[in-house]
């Protein structure tokens, strides 16, 4: 939207918003944050949640490619982002691992987009 392509943005917010209804993110994150990590995970429904990392890594993508900035990343960043969206969804599927499943699983995808940006930077 902030690229003035409205109708795409409003498209993406709301598969977005579909998918994070569907998924249980905003309930999980509530409760991992809480300290809740177990009831976080069983809250999640994983057929959906799955599809959110991708999802998230594509539009975050999209902005960049479509941005007007000087600032943009060279073509060697899109590979970072490409991690970023299979370290999230593995993320998602090994969760009951890691101590504070949702908070990681977020964090895993935003370092290797910024790691991406900042190293690919023209």
């Amino acid at each position: 939207m902030i690229n003035g392509q409205l109708v795409k943005g409003i498209i993406f917010l709301i598969i977005e918003q579909v998918l994070n209804t569907l998924a249980h993110i905003n309930e999980g994150i509530y409760l991992d944050l809480n300290g809740l990590h177990q009831e976080a995970f069983q809250s999640v429904d994983i057929q959906f949640a799955l599809f959110y990392p991708g999802f998230y890594v594509a539009v975050i993508y999209d902005s960049f490619r479509y941005s007007s900035s000087d600032r943009l990343p060279s073509p060697g960043a899109n590979i970072y982002f490409l991690v970023a969206g299979f370290i999230g969804t593995f993320s998602i599927i090994y969760a009951r691992l890691l101590p504070s499943p949702l908070l990681l699983g977020g964090a895993s995808i935003i370092v290797p987009i910024l790691l991406g940006v900042f190293l690919h930077r023209r």
